[in-house]
């Protein structure tokens, strides 16, 4: 039996993010206040949020695996805060 590499969490995020694709889902990006690169996210519709308004959760960056508290508006925009990094709006 050949050995395979396990994929990176980086490679099963970029497939993740071609599935919602395909199933007609909108992507939008947030960048991490630690490595200052972007990362892409499912963007909600108005209806998939709650009365808040937005998707809130806390993401894992797929290029430097820090984790940062990411909120995400119908409209595209995120909210980033990460613990002694200022709130970057993308």
């Amino acid at each position: 039996m050949r050995n395979e590499p396990a994929t990176t969490f980086k490679q099963q995020m970029e497939a993740f993010h071609k599935k919602m694709l395909n199933n007609g889902k909108t992507l939008t990006q947030w960048t991490c206040p630690h490595c200052q690169k972007p990362n892409d996210t499912v963007q909600p519709k108005p209806g998939d949020v709650s009365s808040k308004g937005y998707w809130d959760s806390l993401k894992r960056c797929y290029e430097c695996d820090e984790s940062s508290f990411v909120s995400v508006y119908p409209s595209g925009i995120t909210s980033v805060q990460a613990f002694g990094v200022p709130v970057h709006v993308h």
